[in-house]
């Protein structure tokens, strides 16, 4: 098919062996597994030893995981046992190749163009041979076929075909082929989303030991979908993926240790799974790490490596790393203090929509730390990341609503923005709620309203909330008096540094009630 353009091609020549070169004069068929099909270009040994050597005339093609990893030229060289498959490929420019009808003689060509190792890459050639190689029912050719058509080599994007050639592949035993096509039903490509279907292909994948499959069946169980939730497999899942070096079922499992679910909760062993994963680049583990370090769990305090940490998965774009190395720097913590800096990381975080990040600025906006004093923009960052049901920023916004900085006075949007706050459990909203329903302000006045919002804002620990409690329950204002009860929240404040509680603690009434109440306990004892 491609006879002039193939004559001078630098492909590569089996070790001399009879028996493997015999492959290449005869045609191939009846493959079973993806196994069987890559068998004929490999070594006739169960698994590759650490130290190899790669023969005269020879070029090795080594795959991990059943993907092209490197090439590798005559020399010893290494490759990890049980994880590294090595493939032997000819020097086979003296072989009369035109228009070959031997399978694996295709799959190989495809090979070779689809990953332009020692000629020029072509994935419209690739996928000629592929499609030649596939009719024949070489599975890894099948599977391959579908990543074309999936990713738009050589062709144009048809999730449909992709489908079809992954579960053509799939149907021989060939693992990726069954994970690809999990990932199709799981995602709906091709097909509708069916949970149910992609466990089945992550499991049948998984009994091969496929790691990404284990991963994903770790995901689908911890996440109930398409089965039944359960942390105890998804652990066990995620913990054979991670014995096999996956990075991201590493990073998976320090998550179950780290909060205690499907295991018993262990800082120092979600420190130790996130390490690894890390060390492979694993751009949440390494975020992960920095917050260990920064809040001292399963590890001493360390801000500097904290810092090191969200360095690093700050330099691969880790939102969640950009924000939390953007507190380092507001707050000087490992580092000096540089609101600037701050605002930079900031900024880059909230670039990617991290709710967190577009309040932090929002915060150096309003206080005008590390750029001009701006209430419109502390506004605008607010409501990016009220958008985004942040609390923090809804109360935030709320406040500048109520006092009309940055914006028109408007109570109503304060207590609109107070309310989202206060439903997700915001002390801060909940107390100004309370405020706004006593005052009439954004609402008609309601006492007993304002007495539910202070009292929840009261049993968060907050201070002012327990002290306006007390002197409610202390005079009998809006409710029924209640020395005991303002007692208890006088108390509750007081020890939080209130002085309003502090100082009516000392008052004569409370004085009374004291020595009173130390009397009855005695006599009632």
């Amino acid at each position: 098919m491609y006879a002039t353009q193939i004559s001078n091609i630098r492909l590569l020549k089996l070790y001399q062996n009879p028996i493997i070169q015999n492959i290449f004069n005869r045609t191939i068929s009846n493959h079973k597994s993806l196994e069987t099909d890559i068998k004929h270009f490999t070594l006739r040994k169960k698994f590759n030893t650490i130290f190899n050597i790669c023969p005269p005339k020879t070029k090795i093609i080594v795959e991990r995981f059943d993907k092209f990893h490197r090439s590798v030229d005559p020399g010893l060289f290494i490759a990890l046992p049980l994880i590294d498959k090595i493939r032997y490929i000819a020097d086979m420019r003296k072989l009369p190749i035109q228009n070959t009808d031997n399978p694996s003689l295709q799959y190989i060509l495809g090979y070779l163009y689809h990953h332009g190792k020692d000629i020029k890459q072509d994935y419209g050639k690739a996928l000629n041979y592929y499609q030649l190689a596939a009719d024949q029912d070489i599975s890894a050719a099948q599977n391959n076929l579908g990543d074309f058509y999936f990713y738009s080599k050589g062709t144009k994007q048809d999730y449909v075909k992709a489908l079809h050639y992954y579960e053509l592949a799939a149907e021989q035993g060939n693992s990726v082929a069954q994970i690809n096509l999990g990932n199709l039903y799981y995602f709906g490509k091709g097909t509708i989303p069916y949970y149910g279907k992609a466990l089945y292909y992550y499991e049948l994948a998984a009994k091969q030991s496929n790691s990404d499959a284990q991963n994903n069946l770790g995901y689908l169980y911890y996440y109930g979908k398409g089965v039944k939730y359960d942390n105890e497999k998804a652990f066990h899942y995620y913990e054979l993926a991670a014995k096999q070096g996956h990075r991201d079922a590493q990073r998976n499992l320090g998550d179950l240790y780290y909060t205690g679910q499907g295991t018993k909760q262990d800082y120092e062993k979600a420190l130790r799974y996130y390490q690894l994963a890390a060390n492979q680049c694993n751009s949440v583990a390494q975020k992960n790490l920095g917050y260990l370090y920064e809040n001292g769990q399963g590890v001493k305090r360390d801000y500097p490596k904290a810092l090191h940490y969200y360095e690093l998965a700050t330099n691969q774009g880790n939102s969640e790393a950009q924000n939390n190395l953007g507190y380092l720097y507001e707050h000087g913590r490992g580092v000096k203090r540089d609101y600037e800096k701050a605002l930079h990381y900031y900024e880059l975080a909230a670039e990617q929509d991290n709710h967190d990040a577009q309040k932090n600025l929002g915060n150096l906006y309003y206080a005008g730390q590390g750029t001009k004093q701006d209430y419109e923009k502390a506004l605008r960052y607010y409501e990016l990341a009220a958008d985004q049901r942040n609390s923090v920023a809804q109360k935030n916004l709320g406040d500048l609503y109520y006092t009309g900085q940055g914006t028109k006075q408007d109570c109503e949007k304060a207590f609109y923005y107070y309310e989202l706050a206060a439903n997700q459990g915001n002390s801060d909203a909940q107390k100004n709620l309370g405020d706004l329903y006593c005052y009439g302000e954004g609402r008609e006045r309601d006492y007993r309203e304002a007495l539910h919002y202070y009292e929840l804002a009261a049993n968060q620990s907050d201070s002012s909330a327990q002290c306006i409690l007390g002197h409610w329950y202390r005079l009998g204002e809006y409710t029924d008096k209640d020395y005991e009860k303002a007692f208890h929240y006088y108390v509750l404040a007081a020890k939080q540094d209130n002085r309003f509680a502090q100082d009516a603690l000392r008052s004569k009434v409370f004085t009374r009630y004291m020595i009173k109440k130390f009397f009855s306990d005695i006599i009632t004892w």
